[in-house]
């Protein structure tokens, strides 16, 4: 298996940091089918911090991770 660290950067249009958000992110298989989903991520400043395992098993791709503001989720 191996591990995902994501980090992430919450900013305005003036690109300074926006805190006191929770984030929710979201773990995307190849094929497009969420895998996993870690809601209420806090953050330290603006910017976010999530380690991810993926299995040995998992399929092999391009996996992708999303992030939404919680309850602005598309």
């Amino acid at each position: 298996g191996e591990t995902v660290h994501v980090v992430g950067l919450l900013r305005d249009h003036g690109a300074k940091a926006i805190a006191g958000l929770p984030v929710m992110f979201k773990l995307l298989r190849p094929d497009g089918v969420e895998s996993a989903r870690f809601t209420g991520v806090k953050d330290e400043g603006g910017g976010y911090r999530l380690d991810l395992s993926i299995a040995g098993s998992a399929r092999t791709g391009n996996w992708a991770v999303e992030a939404y503001l919680e309850g602005r989720e598309a």
